[in-house]
């Protein structure tokens, strides 16, 4: 057993919780010993809760501060769907993006790399605070934010920039976020750096298609 520290942003606290060893296999039971399947990206929240890219069960997970896990999207089935009983395929990493409304209510969005289908998905959430601390997710929706999306199209891999409609990745990996909610993605088999502003349109910060060294 190992205990892990969060930083509670905004208040300044830390929280303590445990974590047990995990085994793979998958698990809807909302306990701390719920099981994963290689997860490989993390991304917390302002409030400690830990969002998890668990690949293995092609599923977005989420850990409180008090060491509840629960099951955002994903049923332990890879697939491509988006919509309400949306699936994954290999999600490698995830990115958090806040922003707010007119009336100043918070949206929260999370960015995935959707590395088996090619693409970053796009999963909106509200989220509700309670009285003894624990934050509830609601899914609003999920689809495709970038990577051959118009029509529903069958996901394929490729390299292509220009709107999230009809750009392509090749197995995209890591995911982050800046300030202004533009997003960077490592597109391994492209062996490219890419970059999506926030209205879906994708271009190439960095690198060549074709496999490169390191040169002082």
């Amino acid at each position: 057993m190992w205990t892990a520290r969060i930083i509670k942003q905004g208040k300044k606290m830390l929280q303590n919780f445990q974590v047990h060893k995990l085994h793979s296999s998958f698990s809807f039971l909302f306990q701390i010993t719920n099981r994963f399947r290689h997860p490989e990206g993390v991304a917390v929240d302002w409030d400690g809760f830990v969002f998890v890219a668990d690949a293995g069960n092609h599923a977005i997970r989420v850990i409180s501060p008090f060491g509840k896990v629960t099951t955002l999207v994903g049923d332990g089935v890879a697939g491509s769907r988006d919509g309400k009983h949306a699936r994954f395929s290999y999600p490698s990493n995830l990115a958090i993006w806040r922003s707010f409304d007119d009336r100043e209510k918070s949206i929260l969005s999370i960015f995935v790399a959707d590395t088996g289908n090619h693409r970053i998905r796009k999963i909106s959430l509200s989220e509700t605070l309670t009285n003894d601390g624990e934050k509830h997710f609601n899914v609003t929706a999920v689809e495709c934010f970038a990577g051959l999306c118009a029509n529903e199209t069958t996901p394929k891999s490729g390299y292509g920039n220009g709107h999230g409609g009809i750009a392509r990745f090749s197995s995209p990996r890591d995911i982050a976020v800046d300030g202004q909610g533009n997003l960077f993605v490592t597109d391994t088999n492209n062996h490219l750096i890419r970059i999506i502003n926030a209205s879906g349109h994708v271009e190439r910060l960095a690198g060549s298609t074709r496999i490169g060294e390191v040169r002082n």
